[in-house]
């Protein structure tokens, strides 16, 4: 009866005078209108670069498992094959691809982070492949109109794999172009 009694006192209690007036300002702001998101990508890290493809493109994250050589195979971006739930995938290596070797020193790379993306273009029927990342980050939607163009720099290189880039958590991320990719890839295998 005690605390009931103070619960009804506490609760019955005047307002303060200045109550009614903060509360009218602070719902009377508009809120902004956010356009909304028209894209899905799943954001990784390879080294320091932070990238993202398109969530229709990945089939899978895993944990990394072995990758076992190829015998007389000795293309730089092929890094051997990979077991994902008893099917052999050809893994690669997207950070030789795309020229982002590592160069973040061994001892400050969180191991536990580690992952193996699978990714099929199931539109165009391409073959499946792993390739590991060294952080993944989830699926990120946002809004088409944000994304700017890549940096001059990469429009010189002779293979340009990069769409577009965006802010994400205050980082640069570089959205990669699955068909430059997948077709660059698809060259590098036969």
């Amino acid at each position: 009866p005690t605390y009931a009694r103070a619960g009804v006192l506490l609760l019955s209690r005047a307002l303060p005078p200045e109550y009614r007036r903060e509360r009218t300002a602070r719902f009377a702001v508009a809120k902004p209108c956010v356009p909304p998101a028209n894209a899905s990508v799943t954001l990784f890290r390879l080294g320091a670069e932070w990238l993202a493809l398109d969530t229709a493109l990945i089939q899978e994250v895993t944990e990394r498992r072995p990758i076992h050589t190829v015998p007389h195979c000795r293309s730089g971006v092929v890094l051997g094959l990979a077991n994902v739930r008893g099917e052999l995938l050809l893994c690669v290596s997207l950070a030789r691809l795309l020229d982002l070797e590592s160069d973040i020193p061994h001892d400050r790379v969180r191991l536990d982070h580690r992952r193996l993306m699978v990714v099929h273009a199931v539109q165009t029927d391409a073959q499946r492949f792993a390739f590991p990342v060294d952080e993944v980050q989830g699926v990120h939607r946002f809004n088409r109109e944000a994304v700017q163009a890549p940096p001059p720099t990469l429009a010189l290189a002779p293979y340009s794999f990069t769409r577009g880039v965006f802010r994400w958590r205050e980082r640069t991320v570089g959205w990669l172009s699955p068909e430059a990719l997948l077709l660059h890839l698809n060259r590098n295998l036969s």
